[in-house]
């Protein structure tokens, strides 16, 4: 989802709101702002694809695809959406903020749904599948062939079906109002699945308290409540601020909704996109097999940056160890003459 909208509510209004427009180093703050972010979550969610293909045993873990999915919609964000978005910027900045609706223009907004919802649909399911592997472990362990194929698949032909509804609307295909709704109803309908995800594993957790008597939730329980319950508050806190404040210009046509100062309208969409590089540190770093596949693999790209250094290393201890072994042999062939020569 696109900052259009906001930008569109406030064109009518920039003649009589001075300080809708910034200067030069304001906005180039805010252009270097979303240079770092978009840098961070190619970084991040690179090096989690990587260790995950580095090591065959979290490859293997079912729930483990769906991260690498999440990591491949965040990367999408940072290698498409982002820059497209960053162009945007310097073209709304030169142009007094009107939207310019081309061909890069109309790229953007459909990678962006495609790659935000693709990431939203699928810590949803991220959600509800490790509740349903603590709530039903036994069910979770074999699940019927295809489930989980047909769940990544299904987070992708969501996203697609919005990308299709938005442009339908464009061309008065199908009603440009119901757009907005869907795309509430996405939104909502996610952050509820995530919501009852955490409130049935704090469900679970106190009902084994209660049912077996101990102080303490068994550790893999607990750990995956407070994982849950970061995952809702980061969400919450990077998602929801664009996201109302869309709504809000949407519905209320009142000059009262429009934002004093477009810096609201980039700090909010900055938030949007740092939820990138927040998945992997939350979903991956936080598991303890991951941080020792992810520092062997530093530890394998760092010793062969240096194999000049390593290989003198190498070369003067063997030839330490040659010379120890010929001195040996010297001195054992000298013993060996020498009793000789007294026999």
């Amino acid at each position: 989802m696109n900052n259009s909208s906001c930008i569109n509510s406030t064109q009518g209004h920039q003649n009589t709101t001075s300080s809708i427009n910034m200067g030069f180093s304001s906005f180039l703050i805010w252009c270097i702002a979303f240079a770092i972010v978009d840098i961070t979550v190619v970084i991040t969610n690179v090096l989690a694809i990587l260790v995950f293909y580095s090591n065959k045993c979290l490859l293997r873990k079912r729930h483990n695809q769906f991260l690498i999915l999440l990591a491949i919609s965040d990367i999408m964000v940072g290698l498409i959406v982002i820059p497209l978005y960053i162009y945007q910027l310097i073209s709304w900045w030169l142009n007094g903020y009107q939207v310019q609706r081309n061909n890069v223009f109309e790229a953007f907004t459909a990678m962006d749904i495609l790659s935000g919802f693709a990431s939203i649909f699928t810590l949803a399911v991220i959600a509800a599948d490790r509740v349903y592997a603590i709530v039903f472990p036994f069910y979770h362990k074999v699940p019927p062939k295809g489930v989980y194929p047909s769940m990544m698949a299904s987070v992708w032909v969501l996203s697609g079906l919005l990308v299709a509804y938005y442009f339908l609307a464009r061309v008065d295909i199908l009603p440009k109002e119901a757009f907005i709704y869907l795309l509430l109803f996405s939104i909502l309908f996610s952050l509820l699945v995530i919501c009852i995800s955490y409130l049935l594993v704090w469900a679970r957790v106190k009902c084994f308290k209660i049912t077996h008597g101990l102080k303490g939730a068994p550790f893999r329980e607990r750990r995956l409540a407070e994982l849950v319950f970061l995952i809702t508050v980061i969400f919450v806190c990077t998602w929801l601020p664009f996201h109302v404040l869309n709504f809000i210009f949407h519905f209320c046509k009142s000059p009262t909704c429009q934002p004093s100062s477009v810096s609201i309208v980039y700090f909010s969409k900055l938030l949007h996109y740092s939820n990138s590089f927040l998945n992997p540190v939350v979903y991956c770093y936080r598991n303890s097999e991951f941080r020792r596949c992810l520092k062997r693999l530093i530890h394998n790209v760092t010793s062969q940056s240096k194999p000049v250094l390593s290989d003198r290393g190498e070369r003067r201890k063997s030839r330490l160890r040659e010379r120890r072994l010929l001195l040996e042999r010297q001195d054992a062939l000298r013993r060996i003459l020498v009793k000789e020569s007294r026999v």
